[in-house]
């Protein structure tokens, strides 16, 4: 399958750049079963992504720049359990990515074999509509904890947040230094906190994935900038 034919079924998927997230709850078991763990062949988890069918993997581009030998790991919430591995096929990135902007921060993984679903593995909707302004959205990662610390947490972590329109985001954006792009949404949240998302890991509202985590997201201003569309 080409990327064209890929980036096709996902162009309007947004990938979620450098923002800011707040009060972090831990998943249930099962509560996101399309949440995946990419991870090094030492079982080193290094980024998140989401199963979109039986066998491909929707992440961010810049984790499939990282290394070349890792497997996706489905159907665990936590660091500490081995899941269920998939070996790699191939993997493939947007052809427009740019790692100093993170526009098209797009890659997507093609399993050796099916996965197999169950009540914790699932695959996730991608979304094809422009957001709404006050849609209710989850981000869910194992991504750093505190703005001051690498450590990750071992178990999957979630934040309840708001989609924003372009056209709203926009008009609230006065800070000159920010370029809200025409392929960009945000997301708002009414106070700043803690960490969450991993690279790669999904954006979701109303069972549909709007975003790929494109950086660690932390507490630091009201709204979250930098979803970009495929």
């Amino acid at each position: 399958m080409s990327f064209s034919t890929i980036v096709g079924i996902f162009i309007l998927i947004a990938a979620l750049c450098g923002n800011t997230i707040t009060a972090v709850d831990l998943a249930r078991d099962g509560q996101f079963p399309y949440q995946v763990s990419l991870r090094t062949s030492s079982n080193v988890h290094f980024c998140g992504g989401s199963i979109v069918n039986v066998r491909w993997v929707l992440t961010s581009a810049q984790c499939l720049t990282l290394t070349t030998n890792f497997v996706v790991v489905v159907g665990t919430n936590s660091l500490e359990s081995p899941g269920i591995p998939y070996s790699v096929e191939l993997f493939i990135n947007h052809p427009l990515f740019n790692r100093d902007t993170k526009v098209y921060d797009v890659g997507v993984v093609k399993t050796s074999t099916f996965i197999l679903y169950s009540k914790t593995i699932q695959p996730v909707v991608l979304s094809f509509i422009p957001p709404t302004t006050g849609v209710p959205a989850v981000v869910t990662g194992w991504g750093v904890t505190t703005i001051s610390s690498s450590a990750t947490s071992n178990s999957l972590q979630y934040l309840n947040t708001n989609l924003v329109s372009y056209t709203d985001c926009r008009n609230q954006i006065t800070d000159s230094t920010l370029t809200i792009q025409s392929t960009q949404i945000c997301t708002i949240k009414p106070q700043a906190g803690d960490c969450v998302a991993d690279i790669g890991g999904p954006l979701v509202a109303s069972f549909m994935q709007y975003g790929i985590a494109s950086d660690y997201a932390c507490g630091i201003s009201r709204y979250l900038l930098g979803f970009n569309k495929f």
